[in-house]
């Protein structure tokens, strides 16, 4: 049996990929892990209960789910974590864990599950700082690092799933790929429970969205751009006025929209992000010497 633990279920967690696991549950062919709703196990680990979180546990509950939830206000201890994955592992299950609470704490917890689990799944942008990276480095041994994985739950989308899985077909008869427009726009500013984003800047949070889809099609298709070879030829960023600026962060906030232009492998590409904008747009446009390929995300639409 798979026990898959869910650590922070807030926004992501709840979302993006909850649906997901459900989708696994009506289509129980696609993952070969899961054959059947008794080969899964879910355990949910938070802080504290949410309302509409009990709601959706008891949703895969009645599917026939086994279902845990645990929580815990003061923060997990290694102690807890450690008695907790014991138990499933002297079962003989396959321990996975998904980390999707906050970045501040993903270091915390790659420490705490990667010597305990199978794999770790981490959403992006996987750390805080590069000091933090190396300290892992430091912490765990080698082979336990490369039970660790960094995902991102764009590539739950349905659309942008359909894109890489089946892209040669919308892109083989367009010639060569000329440039990229990739635009992840939102006209809500940024929410007070992100309000540490001030401090990151949204090209931390936003433009590792594009370059996931980017590996994601290279590593799918084979035939593609390599974006780890990218060169950033110019970065515009701006900030939001200082009056919708909560007061702690007015000083010196990052940014809140940008444009990064890039050359991968003689391709222009340009990647626009922001929050409190005037119209939400995001999309990525490939286009080729006979057309362009558009990736709607917020319709949910490919368009060739």
């Amino acid at each position: 049996m798979l026990t898959l633990f869910i650590i922070g279920f807030g926004d992501v967690g709840s979302n993006k990929l909850y649906p997901q696991i459900l989708k696994i549950l009506d289509t129980r062919t696609e993952w070969t892990l899961v054959k059947s709703v008794k080969d899964l196990r879910l355990i949910v680990m938070d802080i504290k209960p949410m309302s509409e979180l009990i709601e959706k546990l008891n949703e895969a509950y009645r599917r026939g789910l086994e279902v845990e939830y645990v929580s815990d206000e003061k923060g997990f201890s290694p102690e807890e974590i450690a008695s907790i994955y014991r138990e499933y592992r002297e079962k003989g299950y396959i321990t996975y864990t998904y980390i999707s609470a906050p970045n501040k704490t993903h270091s915390k917890y790659i420490r705490l599950t990667t010597p305990v689990s199978d794999a770790v799944f981490v959403e992006k942008p996987l750390v805080e700082t590069l000091e933090e990276t190396k300290a892992l480095e430091e912490v765990l041994k080698k082979e336990q690092l490369e039970k660790v994985r960094m995902i991102d739950h764009y590539l739950f989308k349905d659309a942008v799933t359909t894109l890489i899985n089946n892209f040669k077909d919308f892109t083989g008869n367009l010639g060569s790929l000329r440039k990229i427009n990739f635009y992840l726009l939102e006209e809500p500013p940024i929410r007070e429970s992100r309000a540490w984003l001030y401090e990151s800047g949204l090209i931390r949070d936003l433009f590792p969205h594009f370059l996931s889809i980017m590996f994601k099609i290279k590593e799918t298709s084979g035939n593609f751009i390599d974006v780890s070879k990218a060169k950033i030829l110019n970065t515009v960023k701006a900030v939001y006025e200082r009056e919708i600026i909560p007061q702690e962060y007015k000083e010196n906030p990052r940014e809140t929209f940008a444009k990064i232009e890039l050359e991968i492998e003689g391709v222009l590409a340009t990647v626009t992000i922001g929050k409190g904008v005037e119209k939400t747009r995001k999309q990525l446009i490939l286009h080729y010497e006979k057309g362009k390929v558009i990736l709607d995300t917020v319709e949910n639409t490919i368009q060739k």
